[in-house]
């Protein structure tokens, strides 16, 4: 995988956020984003550099939660039940 596709990947996906940011409030604490793999690993370093960016435009805390195991099941399923939180 090259340089220049990770960026680009990066790219839409702090457009994304940023037009989601404007149609609805974020929440008072910190958001949460759940990597299904290990840290280090290509999307665990992805989500960080896009949770580096969202802090800044956001302005709220954003923490990489890394839940690998299960063919990716576990960090599936805390998303899942995240919205029983």
């Amino acid at each position: 995988m090259n340089h220049s596709f990770i960026a680009r990947c990066v790219g839409l996906f702090m457009l994304f956020g940023v037009a989601c940011s404007e149609v609805q409030t974020l929440p008072n604490g910190p958001v949460k984003f759940i990597v299904p793999l290990t840290a280090g690993a290509g999307a665990d370093t992805a989500a960080r550099l896009l949770a580096q960016s969202l802090r800044t435009i956001w302005k709220q805390p954003v923490v990489i939660d890394n839940r690998p195991g299960a063919g990716g099941l576990i960090g599936t399923g805390a998303v899942v039940w995240s919205r029983m939180d």
